[in-house]
């Protein structure tokens, strides 16, 4: 079997008592994440999910990453009285395994055509955070 534990503090279960079936561990393969972005109704318009994304760890300042836009709810996931937004999946490569799960950062989506003043506005580049890595 092959992969990275992802239960914390298993030294902890060191010792316990545990049955068939029971579950002692998760294992997972990290050499490609998901990473879950809460996309403001006002930009999924603009979201040109062909284009894919730009992912920036913060906790890898300088590091970017390339990665598909996987999915794109259909219905709001979340949503208040003046706004709603949409998750969006993103698939992230992570061949040398420095991302780990849980991890926050940036995303840039690419945009298809916008109008010149929702362009000068800055709907074309915003900057949305990551919710979490799954």
């Amino acid at each position: 079997m092959e992969g990275v534990i992802l239960t914390h503090r298993l030294h902890e279960r060191t010792g316990l008592a545990c049955v068939e079936g029971d579950t002692l561990c998760e294992i997972g393969d990290v050499r490609t994440l998901l990473a879950e972005v809460l996309l403001d109704e006002r930009l999924l318009g603009m979201l040109d999910a062909k284009a894919g994304a730009e992912i920036r760890p913060s906790a890898m300042p300088g590091r970017v990453t390339r990665g598909p836009i996987e999915t794109v709810a259909l219905g709001p996931s979340v949503g208040g009285k003046e706004r709603m937004l949409y998750r969006v999946l993103v698939r992230v490569p992570n061949a040398d395994g420095r991302l780990h799960p849980g991890m926050t950062g940036q995303v840039r989506f690419g945009a298809g055509r916008v109008p010149l003043l929702v362009h000068l506005w800055g709907g074309l580049t915003r900057v949305l955070r990551i919710e979490f890595w799954i």
